[in-house]
C-alpha cells in the first residue's frame, strides 16, 4: 500500500485527494459516494464497544455495494483506522478511523501528523494509569 507521507500534506489535506492533477484513482471517478458512520448506524450502540461487529447481513450488503461501479463506499468512525478495518473487514472500500484523521482508500493510506502525536500520548498516559 502507497502511503502518503506528511510533506505531500497541505493544508491538511492529502493531495492523493486534493492534487492539482485531480483524481488519480478509478475509484475517485464514481459518481455516488456513499458515506457512513459505524456505531450507531452499521452496528448498534453497545455498553462495550469492542463487543461491536458487522452483522452478516450487514457485511454482504457493504461488500455487494462496494463492488458497483457507480459506488465509492467511505466508513468513518471515532475508532482508530486499525480497529474499523479489524470490525469491518470488506476490501476495495475507504475507511476514515480517528474521525477521518486517518484515512485508507485502496491503494493509498494518510495519517493526519496530529493523529500520530495523539496516538503517541494516548499510549503514553495508559502506561500511568
Amino acid at each position: 500500500m502507497e502511503r502518503i507521507c506528511t510533506s505531500d500534506v497541505s493544508s491538511g489535506f492529502p493531495v492523493y485527494f486534493f492534487g492539482k492533477a485531480g483524481p488519480s484513482s478509478d475509484w475517485m471517478q464514481r459518481p455516488i459516494l456513499l458515506m457512513l458512520d459505524f456505531d450507531g448506524t452499521l452496528v448498534p450502540i453497545v455498553n462495550n464497544p469492542e463487543d461491536c461487529y458487522l452483522s452478516n447481513e450487514v457485511k454482504y450488503l457493504l461488500s455487494a455495494i462496494a463492488e458497483l461501479r457507480q459506488f465509492a463506499t467511505y466508513v468513518i468512525s471515532g475508532r482508530s483506522l486499525a480497529d474499523l478495518k479489524k470490525r469491518i473487514g470488506i476490501k476495495g472500500i475507504c475507511y476514515g478511523g480517528s474521525h477521518g484523521l486517518e484515512i485508507s482508500v485502496p491503494k493509498t493510506s494518510f495519517v493526519h501528523p496530529e493523529a500520530e502525536n495523539s496516538a503517541r500520548t494516548i499510549r503514553l498516559l495508559k502506561t500511568l494509569v
